[in-house]
């Protein structure tokens, strides 16, 4: 069981680093194209929280929501950028539901209320504010999805990733904390076509 506090503690120090190295003029190159790790955190929480410590007030202080399966893995099928949405979600879903249904492992599926509703899930698409899918994510099995924040976010709960990347290289852009033994990063061959940016 991860302690929360020691999370939170971890999580502040590392972003207040990359913060500093986005900051200084001798700041490095990304590993691949425009998108480094520290400008992409940069420009997330510059945009979406005041400070640093409001932003991983948010993954501490995870407010309870109501989950009826005691086992479950979560799915944010994200869909705001076109280029990184994946068409055959319910295809993987009618693929995965006999080996889940065996172990009565569901299917929670988070994110905002305009995105597609994935076939054999429990939906919670714009049911949640951000602190209740933390707790949602923090409790469950494992997360898979698209790019997006709350891979972010299962990633500082140290969960279990299975997640899908077109448009950005999952070397700059994949979950920063966590096992990397534990996260499956997917992204189609790039040997002759670069990252769509």
């Amino acid at each position: 069981m991860i302690d929360q506090s020691d999370v939170y503690g971890k999580l502040v120090t590392l972003i207040n680093e990359l913060l500093g190295t986005i900051q200084r003029i001798d700041q490095p190159k990304p590993v691949a194209g425009w998108c480094s790790k520290p400008a992409f955190f940069g420009a997330f929480f510059g945009d979406h929280f005041s400070t640093i410590d409001q932003a991983f007030k948010t993954i501490n202080d995870v407010i309870y929501f109501p989950v009826v399966p005691d086992k479950y893995i979560t799915l944010h099928a994200s869909n705001r950028i076109q280029s990184k949405t994946y068409d055959y979600y319910n295809d993987v879903m009618d693929l995965l539901h006999p080996y889940l249904d065996k172990e009565n492992i569901k299917v929670v599926q988070i994110g905002s209320k305009d995105e597609q509703k994935i076939g054999r899930c429990t939906h919670h698409q714009g049911q949640t504010t951000v602190r209740q899918a933390a707790y949602i994510i923090k409790n469950s099995m494992l997360h898979f999805g698209t790019d997006s924040f709350s891979t972010h976010v299962a990633s500082g709960f140290d969960k279990k990733i299975v997640n899908l990347y077109s448009t950005l290289y999952k070397e700059c852009c994949g979950p920063y904390w966590g096992d990397r033994a534990s996260q499956i990063l997917l992204e189609p061959d790039r040997t002759k076509r670069k990252a769509s940016f």
